[in-house]
């Protein structure tokens, strides 16, 4: 995983390649070094950085295929939503 969100970070770095970003340090081996660069990078721009996180989903997904794990079971939003 740690390997992914670096290569994502890389990705990130050439799709915005044109911004002139300050530089950006990707560490091989900790990922949340590579997170903190990128972060205090663009904070010294003027543009604003999101990150979407597309697990809020699996929740929903679970519902729609009628899923439940034990996990599920006890779980209140689930309860209170079937």
């Amino acid at each position: 995983m740690f390997d992914h969100i670096n290569s994502r970070i890389k990705g990130f770095l050439l799709y915005y390649r044109d911004y002139n970003l300050p530089s950006v340090e990707v560490d091989k081996d900790n990922c949340i070094n590579s997170i903190n660069s990128l972060i205090n990078s663009v904070r010294m721009t003027p543009y604003p950085i999101y990150l979407l996180i597309d697990e809020y989903d699996n929740f929903a997904n679970t519902l729609m295929m009628g899923v439940q794990s034990q996990e599920n079971k006890t779980d209140k939003r689930y309860d209170a939503l079937v």
